[in-house]
């Protein structure tokens, strides 16, 4: 077996330049696969700007960034920002797409279609900038490229009195941030170490000795180590923390720019808010992001082996999910221990992982520690080949947002002894596992290892039928779930007939066994609540005795029944959102009620407590403003007691 680490510590290299041109913040093409093609695409498009009317002193320039992908001169584009003009240039750009979509040469035509599209943008833009933001433009053209201003952000109301001012500013901002990149790292390398920073934004930290990687950020008062840095999704990219950071270079010139105004509060926000706009602007369009992200991946000594093992021992692992700094380290350091793991069994090693990251083994026990503690559970040695076959499919429709890994490693283990019961060869549907350890109000009641198995095998049966679309999750929604909180609240005595009835027997029972619970909570009643409420064509009513309101928790999957003695009370007051055509309400209101009658507005819940659509909930807000008691309700006012 192989002892040695994957990685190579290796001097971290640039990223390739860029072939086509310099500029990182400039439109460019694909290059033209033939010189009779570039000649008769240049041709072309010659033709049509003479049509235009473009004048001869400006067609050249034209020709080469259309055709070339050159950068052009600002004053030469503003010749296309009159009304008149801009128009013209959009006949134009229809005319020359009909054209391209008829000719297979290739991606030159395309890209000078592009580039037509983006200088009618940049035009139309130019209309409001000041002379003097031009002529900066034309001084930084050695370096720059083509649209440069056209990628800042617009002024905010309010500003548009100091645009002279602020764009060079933004101008500032734009040549500071291309000669960050321009000279994109600095490193620092040791006997042991080595530090790379990036756009002074970033710092990738690798320490050999120790083991140890950290991804830093910078903030105003100096670099910070964020915990979701991740080493392959390089997390802290995906925020705007640098942008303002880089921003933050500038702010004495626009204190500068803005004079007076900069001490007026609303004004000083406005204008630092629209710099960090402009740095993030720039660097989302232009290629400006994708060569950072790939100068801190080199700089970052990761080692993809050591990721494969992490990966094949991690079960709980959720999609979209990177992996932490931390546990990259953590990896690094148990490399053998893990590589060895999943040498000796594939499928077991990510149940190992878990158990492990949970403290109920060490790190260095093995597989026999982890079949002693599935034995403490019940898996006996039928149960034990399951997970050694199936681990990950069986744990997979147990991890729940709102569920710790704790609580899913213990479901793992009563998923096994339903299987054992079963004498099932693999893994159940997917749809009815996760509905079985799905987080309910009961769930601490519900044994699911105990199960009934009539019921467990009707409910496969049943889904595994032809049905229309939308059936499936109605009847697991609004059936099996029922039935469950039947089993977990009722707790009825099954013998063994019953317990290999079929899923018909099963909703009977559990139909008579609600409609006798709702009969039994038809003792209290009240009467406060405003009839007639209609909101966008549902009708919104009070619920008015605690048989409604059992009635309605149970379809709803909510626990609307323990709010029973508060309405009794004139304390509380639900209102259910109700649609013609459905047995169940869309939502429910809970209000909480004053003295007066008045309430406010406690919480608005949807089917198994999800949230709602905003506007109901702001319709919630006015209707508990409202007044809910009648005027008899309210008891009359007790005098003050004597001095």
């Amino acid at each position: 077996m192989d002892t040695a680490p994957a990685f190579q510590l290796t001097y971290p290299s640039l990223p390739d330049p860029d072939p086509e041109q310099g500029s990182l913040f400039s439109t460019c093409g694909l290059p033209m696969p033939a010189f009779v093609e570039a000649q008769a695409l240049r041709a072309r498009v010659g033709a049509m700007l003479a049509t235009m009317g473009l004048p001869a002193s400006h067609r050249a320039g034209y020709l080469d960034h259309l055709c070339d992908g050159g950068w052009i001169d600002p004053g030469l584009v503003l010749w296309l920002a009159a009304p008149g003009r801009n128009s013209r240039w959009l006949d134009l750009v229809e005319v020359f797409a009909f054209e391209t979509q008829g000719n297979a040469a290739g991606g030159g035509w395309s890209s000078a279609l592009d580039r037509m599209l983006d200088m009618q943008r940049y035009a139309r833009a130019m209309r409001d900038w000041p002379r003097a933001a031009v002529h900066s433009l034309r001084r930084q053209r050695s370096a720059g490229g083509a649209f440069d201003l056209a990628t800042l952000a617009p002024l905010p109301e309010g500003l548009r009195e100091w645009r002279h001012a602020l764009l060079p500013v933004a101008m500032q901002c734009r040549a500071l941030l291309y000669a960050a990149f321009a000279q994109p790292t600095r490193r620092e390398i040791g006997p042991d170490y080595r530090i790379t920073t990036v756009l002074d934004s970033f710092r990738v930290h690798f320490d050999d000795l120790r083991r140890f990687v950290t991804v830093a950020i910078r903030s105003p008062s100096g670099f910070t180590f964020p915990h979701y840095a991740q080493a392959d999704l390089l997390e802290p990219l995906r925020t705007q923390d640098w942008c303002r950071c880089f921003a933050n270079r500038l702010r004495q010139e626009l204190r500068v720019a803005l004079g007076a105004a900069w001490a007026v509060p609303h004004i000083e926000e406005k204008a630092a808010d629209w710099l960090v706009d402009v740095v993030a602007r720039l660097a989302e369009r232009s290629r400006l992001l994708p060569h950072v992200r790939s100068l801190i991946r080199n700089a970052y000594p990761l080692d993809r082996r050591i990721v494969r093992d992490w990966h094949a021992c991690t079960i709980d692992r959720r999609f979209g999910q990177g992996m932490l700094s931390g546990e990259y380290v953590w990896a690094w350091r148990r490399w053998e221990v893990l590589r060895r793991r999943v040498a000796e069994a594939p499928q077991l090693a990510a149940l190992w992982g878990l158990a492990v990251r949970l403290g109920h083994i060490g790190v260095e026990d093995g597989y026999d520690v982890l079949r002693q503690q599935a034995r403490q559970h019940g898996v006996t040695a039928y149960g034990w080949k399951l997970l050694c076959r199936h681990s990950t499919a069986l744990y997979r429709p147990l991890i729940q947002r709102n569920r710790s890994a704790t609580e899913s490693y213990v479901d793992l283990f009563c998923y096994v002894r339903l299987l054992q019961r079963a004498q099932w060869g693999g893994p159940m549907p997917f749809a009815v596992m996760q509905a079985v350890f799905a987080h309910y109000w009961y769930v601490d009641e519900l044994d699911a290892g105990e199960l009934p198995l009539g019921l467990v095998r009707g409910v496969i049966d049943a889904i595994r039928q032809p049905m229309p679309l939308g059936a499936q999750e109605e009847f697991i929604e609004h059936r099996f779930a029922l039935v469950l909180g039947w089993l977990a609240r009722a707790k009825p005595k099954l013998d063994a007939n019953q317990q290999r009835a079929s899923w018909d027997w099963y909703w009977a029972r559990y139909q008579a066994w609600a409609e006798k619970e709702r009969q039994r909570r038809e003792a209290q009643s009240w009467t406060q609540g405003i009839d007639g409420l209609h909101w966008r064509g549902f009708d919104v009513q009070p619920i008015r005795d605690s048989a409604t309101l059992w009635h309605d928790g149970e379809r709803m999957r909510t626990c609307l029944t323990t709010y029973a003695n508060e309405c009794a009370n004139g304390r509380y007051l639900v209102y259910a959102v109700r649609t013609p055509g459905r047995p169940q309400p869309v939502a429910h209101i809970g209000i909480h009620l004053h003295e007066d009658g008045t309430g406010h507005l406690d919480q608005v819940r949807g089917f198994a407590n999800r949230g709602v659509e905003p506007a109901l909930i702001e319709f919630g807000k006015r209707l508990a403003r409202m007044r809910h008691v009648p005027d008899c309700a309210i008891p009359p006012a007790q005098p003050a007691p004597l001095a």
